[in-house]
């Protein structure tokens, strides 16, 4: 039923509260970030963590799938990465759209 919850699973994902998580359903993966400033990329058929990425120092707020095997990350230092999710590498930063913040970033949209 529709707005009805149940617990299909549960890992140890994050030392502290994890923060954000999307779903890339096609790849049947799920990714998570963490107060540890990590995001895990978790293989939805096994349930064990497929990939890691230290994405900040600080808390990791939140994710954004976007699509082509990349995803971004917002962190509560101000920076905004790239990821490509295959090879592990950052691919750039979005910190200097970032002029004039202070504080964390605590929602990340992106338009493409």
């Amino acid at each position: 039923m529709y707005g009805e919850r149940f617990e299909v699973g549960s890992v140890p994902a994050h030392d502290g509260p994890v923060t954000d998580v999307r779903v890339c359903e096609f790849e049947r993966l799920v990714y998570s970030s963490g107060d540890d400033g990590f995001v895990k990329v978790w293989d939805v058929r096994t349930g064990r963590c497929a990939r890691e990425f230290h994405a900040h120092d600080d808390p990791c707020s939140q994710i954004a799938l976007l699509g082509n095997d990349k995803f971004a990350s917002a962190g509560v230092d101000g920076a905004v990465w790239v990821w490509s999710a295959a090879s592990g590498e950052r691919i750039e930063v979005a910190r200097s759209i970032m002029r004039g913040q202070s504080g964390a970033l605590k929602r990340l949209m992106l338009a493409m």
